[in-house]
């Protein structure tokens, strides 16, 4: 049986010089792209002649899955010239601005987003984790709030976002009803859980944090804790930069 690669190759080569070879070349490009082959979809996508703006996002996330972050925000860009009001790619470019050291660009490329799309709680979270980097809390909080009121969707993450931010105000109490919040939005947000678990912790309420960190599996559970040992600065989901939380993970 043929490998994909293989496969792909036997199209191309029948295809050449005839009307059908940019057809081939679209559907190798956008095969290998779902198959997360990201160097071989590069390749086919940079043979398409005319680009246009869903091409230079497949590029952009070419690039940025192969840590081309440079080349990456060439693409998205090229993308939103063509396309201004992907809100999506906007966040891409964002996510790769921060990358190549231009938190206050990738900022403004979130706020596009979020000006374009007001329900879009993705474009919250990231500008959220931004201000976080920054140590800019009171924004942050002022960012979740807002995205709170306008969004349906991901809630859970946002009503995280919020407690963590209102821990680290050590305003723990308005924390723990943030995380119950987020639990209840998603009971399978193991996040969420643990979190409430260590603020009721830190409030002197061992029998709550007790059901609460019940919620979570036994083998995530000592994951987690054995995470939380090892610093109370810790990696996120997103992009590896450190965050002091009370949860082991951000998820964004």
């Amino acid at each position: 049986m043929l490998t994909i690669p293989q496969y792909l190759e036997t199209i191309l080569a029948h295809t050449l010089g005839t009307p059908a070879e940019a057809d081939a070349v679209s559907l190798s490009a956008l095969l290998y792209f779902q198959q997360q082959d990201w160097e071989r979809a590069r390749t086919m996508l940079n043979l398409i002649e005319e680009p246009d703006a869903e091409i230079y996002s497949y590029l952009g996330i070419c690039a940025s899955s192969l840590e081309d972050t440079a080349t990456a925000c060439k693409m998205f860009k090229l993308g939103l010239d063509s396309n201004p009001t992907n809100t999506l790619d906007m966040v891409r470019f964002g996510d790769a601005l921060i990358k190549i050291g231009d938190p206050e660009q990738a900022a403004a490329e979130y706020q596009k987003a979020i000006e374009l799309q007001p329900d879009f709680s993705e474009a919250y979270a990231h500008l959220i984790e931004l201000h976080f980097s920054t140590d800019n809390l009171k924004e942050a909080l002022a960012v979740v709030n807002v995205a709170l009121e306008k969004c349906t969707e991901g809630l859970s993450i946002l009503y995280n976002l919020q407690g963590i931010t209102f821990a680290e105000l050590d305003r723990l109490d308005e924390a723990a009803l943030a995380f119950a919040y987020a639990a209840s939005c998603n009971e399978l947000d193991y996040n969420a859980w643990f979190n409430l678990g260590l603020t009721l912790i830190k409030l002197g309420r061992q029998e709550e944090s007790d059901l609460a960190l019940g919620r979570i599996p036994a083998s995530i559970l000592e994951h987690y804790l054995e995470k939380a040992k090892q610093s109370a600065a810790v990696p996120t989901a997103e992009d590896n930069s450190e965050v002091k939380v009370v949860i082991p993970e951000i998820v964004a």
